[in-house]
């Protein structure tokens, strides 16, 4: 984990209120992110925003890393108000990641809103490494879906509430009624949409990851601000020191 402060290379929208963005960096070898973990941003200068944002990291390589985040406050009213060149003051990576699959399993990878970033991040080591794999993303309609350069490297299946664009449901909708082999699910959205990949993983018997998606304020563990409820007798973990991929069979989604 380092903190530094990094410059812009790009900022665009690539739908409806949501961005890709781009940074210079130079991790050590070590210090590499892997998909799943994230980092804290300080956006501005002055005391407003007070706390750090989080954004999961959406790709490495070459020098440079990319965020995907959602314009829905004045932070990320600031942060979409940035142009390249503009510093950041960041700490990364934060987290734990995404487990490997075995070399039996079919991973399917499913992401709704800002899960776009891990899951997107993730397709792409699968790419990497010569897996095959099932990429599904969902939104409630087509202009919230990421466009085309985003995406079409990776051959997704899209689902959307208004049917605008592909499978006309949700994300469940969309799964595959057959895999190649065993499947293994990983999913990063809203909370439903997660419960409801759970829930298919059970039926299936099949291990299901999750990115938890929580307010951090600190991002390594000590203000206790993003914890969660686990299985169990008062059991709680914290999203940022603990996750944010945890075992769907651990979280108590109700």
């Amino acid at each position: 984990m380092v903190q530094e402060k990094v410059h812009l290379t790009h900022n665009r929208e690539i739908a409806k209120d949501y961005f890709e963005l781009e940074f210079s960096c130079d991790f050590s070898d070590k210090n590499i992110p892997l998909p799943g973990q994230f980092l804290t941003v300080k956006i501005g200068e002055g005391p407003a925003p007070l706390l750090r944002r989080p954004f999961a990291f959406a790709g490495h390589g070459d020098g440079k890393a990319r965020m995907i985040y959602q314009r829905r406050g004045p932070g990320t009213d600031m942060l979409a108000g940035m142009r390249e060149g503009d510093a950041l003051d960041i700490i990364a990576p934060l987290g734990n990641s995404w487990p490997e699959p075995e070399k039996n399993e079919h991973p399917v990878l499913v992401a709704g809103g800002i899960g776009m970033g891990p899951i997107l991040y993730f397709a792409r080591r699968m790419k990497q490494t010569g897996r095959d794999f099932t990429l599904i993303i969902g939104a409630r309609s087509g202009e919230y879906l990421p466009d085309s350069s985003i995406t079409e490297d990776l051959v997704p299946l899209f689902a959307t509430d208004d049917g605008s664009i592909g499978i006309h449901g949700t994300v469940v909708d969309a799964l595959p009624s057959q895999y190649p082999a065993h499947p293994r699910f990983y999913a990063c959205g809203p909370n439903p949409m997660m419960m409801a990949i759970h829930r298919k993983a059970l039926e299936l018997d099949a291990p299901c990851s999750v990115s938890m998606e929580q307010t951090i304020a600190c991002g390594v563990g000590a203000c206790m601000g993003c914890v969660i409820r686990l299985t169990g007798h008062e059991r709680y973990a914290r999203v940022c020191a603990d996750g944010p991929i945890f075992d769907s069979r651990d979280i108590q989604w109700n």
